[in-house]
């Protein structure tokens, strides 16, 4: 199989073969501005469709990275302000002290 760089990230592409490195032997190289992947199942007698499950946790592993750059300044706001106001909570001097 092959896939686009332009389309795909290479961590993404990396995630995705993990994802099936526990019932398959994936081999994954690049020719030009492509991705190649080779997947093989790890059962001889195996017919499971390993290439349109690859291509759709590929796609999922994409949006997943789409959404976490987009959204990487608003989680990192919300984890500043629940850390800023538990620190304040922490640090601030009792009315008694």
């Amino acid at each position: 199989m092959r896939y686009s760089k332009d389309i795909y990230d290479r961590d993404v592409l990396v995630k995705t073969a993990y994802c099936f490195s526990d019932r398959a032997y994936v081999h994954l190289d690049v020719e030009g501005n492509c991705y190649t992947v080779t997947i093989r199942s790890k059962q001889l007698d195996d017919h499971y469709d390993y290439e349109n499950e690859f291509e759709n946790e590929l796609l999922a592993q994409q949006a997943r990275k789409i959404v976490s750059v987009k959204t990487k300044n608003i989680r990192e706001l919300i984890a500043a302000r629940a850390l800023s106001s538990t620190c304040l909570l922490y640090t601030s001097p009792s009315p008694r002290d």
